[in-house]
């Protein structure tokens, strides 16, 4: 039986919300933004 919690604090509030999809191209997107930054 689990008498006390031992967890640490920055284990214990982790947020478990799902997590959402990228597009299919999404690192296609931030190399192009990058290099039309970088001119």
């Amino acid at each position: 039986h689990i008498k006390k919690f031992k967890r640490d604090e920055w284990i214990a509030h982790r947020d478990f919300a799902p997590i959402s999809k990228l597009s299919d191209n999404c690192l296609n997107e931030l190399i192009s933004e990058n290099v039309s930054a970088a001119e």
